[in-house]
């Protein structure tokens, strides 16, 4: 998920993650989460993409851990 603008919550067993524009969730399979606005936010902009990578993507798809499953990084 990439957050375009506004703010959203990811939740997971450790919390929520909320996001802010310009940055990027990656969800592994089989992690429990559920997803919607953030508590306060005007609204949430969103982009998102299922896929299967490809075994050389693993190194680019290393990004640091917010909860057991869950990554984050800032683009922008």
């Amino acid at each position: 998920m990439y957050t375009v603008s506004g703010s959203g919550r990811i939740g997971h067993a450790s919390g929520d993650t909320v996001t802010a524009s310009g940055d990027a969730i990656r969800i592994r399979p089989n992690t429990p989460h559920d997803y919607g606005t953030a508590r306060g936010a005007s609204g949430w902009e969103l982009l998102w993409a299922h896929f299967h990578p490809r075994p050389y993507w693993r190194e680019w798809l290393a990004w640091p851990e917010a909860a057991s499953g869950v990554g984050c990084i800032r683009l922008g």
